[in-house]
């Protein structure tokens, strides 16, 4: 059956696109977290600075120097309150 297209599956288009997403989401360096500290944590490679958005507070702060591991760190950690006050708080300088 030479010059005749398969039919995709179907929802296999959907598929594609839900996996797109969850890659995309994957790379993302800003995720939202469900936590009752913090809302959304982000980080610059070129500066290592680490903004975070806290959910008792309006803006974000930064912190100045952090090295990325400590980023890392706190997408991966069950408490990110914790986390954040045993790496993070009074160690690095911000606003």
């Amino acid at each position: 059956m030479t010059g005749t297209a398969r039919p995709e599956p179907q929802g296999a288009g959907d598929t594609q696109a839900s996996r797109a997403r969850q890659v995309s989401r994957a790379r993302s360096t800003k995720p939202y977290f469900s936590s009752s500290a913090i809302y959304y944590a982000e980080y610059d490679d070129a500066t290592s600075t680490l903004r975070i958005w806290f959910t008792s507070s309006d803006g974000p702060y930064d912190y100045y120097g952090v090295p990325r591991h400590h980023y890392e760190g706190l997408c991966a950690a069950t408490s990110k309150g914790r986390y954040f006050n045993d790496h993070i708080r009074d160690r690095y300088g911000g606003r």
